[in-house]
């Protein structure tokens, strides 16, 4: 039995289409763990820095090496995604330039303005790649600019707290989500 031009088309469609899904499945899997790490990151920092407020300025580059450390070891971990180390290096002094051009010409006033800051750049580049077709990453970046922007114009002292559960908790929901089919 030979197949007609129409549905030799549909099939190569389908297949297409499975393949296309199954790639964005696996992207999805492989940024599932720096969701996660992050989250934790977050998690612990900014509890540490509402509670230990003096140790904040120490606290959070060292768990910012432990997680740009535990990212390479998730990378490693990942056989299948090749990733250059130029690429990273790139990467992470764009991020550094970024940031700190961003604070030279806007100095912010208030560490709550710098607390809101990061989880806002970080929903930015979830956006990017939601824009770009993944769609729960969209999702995920919406969320995290919503309720960091809410929690900061509506819960004052309370907004550290509020950013280590909800942007901490979000981002390590958003990663086992991304886990999921």
């Amino acid at each position: 039995m030979s197949l007609s031009p129409v549905d030799a088309t549909a099939a190569l469609r389908d297949a297409t289409e499975v393949e296309s899904r199954s790639s964005m499945l696996r992207g999805y899997q492989s940024a599932s763990p720096h969701l996660i790490i992050w989250g934790v990151v977050w998690a612990i920092g900014y509890s540490a820095s509402y509670l230990t407020p003096d140790y904040a300025n120490s606290v959070w580059p060292a768990l910012v090496v432990l997680g740009v450390a535990a990212d390479i070891v998730a990378i490693m971990a990942d056989g299948k995604k090749k990733v250059r180390a130029e690429g990273m290096v790139v990467l992470f002094a764009t991020a550094v330039i970024f940031v700190g051009g961003t604070f030279a010409v806007m100095a912010p006033h208030d560490p709550r303005q710098v607390a809101a800051f990061f989880p806002l750049v970080v929903a930015a580049g979830y956006g990017i790649m939601g824009a770009m077709g993944a769609t729960r990453l969209l999702i995920i970046g919406a969320a995290v600019a919503a309720l960091t922007l809410g929690g900061f114009f509506t819960l004052g002292n309370l907004f550290l707290p509020w950013m280590a559960a909800v942007g901490g908790g979000g981002l390590v929901l958003g990663g086992v989500w991304l886990r999921r089919p």
